[in-house]
């Protein structure tokens, strides 16, 4: 790690990761994949790269869901406003990206019950 990046480095284990998140009031990165797993647990998550609105699972946890917003670099104004606007709203922000969650979930195979399903018909 470059000695300019270490005062960013993420203090914890990797496997605390999760952890935080699940108590994080928002996610803020340029991680697609950290920004798809904040969503999956409501937790508000914004992200800013080239890659925005290039990733499948993204737009569609975006466009379907409203769990996630994507910015390119050259949006970061936009991306600020939207960081102060929910933080104005962060509690009402919170519950709806709940409902969010919790409406992707219903609408979701459960690939357990699914792939046991699928087997129990072949014995």
């Amino acid at each position: 790690m470059l000695p300019e990046f270490k005062d960013y480095k993420f203090p914890l284990p990797p496997d605390k990761l999760h952890d935080v998140l699940a108590f994080a009031s928002m996610y803020i990165g340029d991680s697609q994949t950290v920004a798809i797993e904040a969503a999956m647990m409501g937790v508000p998550s914004l992200r800013c790269n080239t890659f925005a609105r290039r990733i499948t699972i993204l737009n569609e946890l975006e466009k379907d869901y409203g769990l996630t917003k994507a910015f390119l670099p050259e949006e970061s104004d936009n991306l600020l406003a939207t960081v102060q606007q929910w933080l104005n709203d962060l509690d009402d922000v919170k519950k709806e990206m709940k409902m969010r969650r919790k409406e992707m979930l219903e609408e979701s195979i459960n690939l357990t019950e699914w792939q046991w399903q699928t087997l129990c018909d072949k014995l």
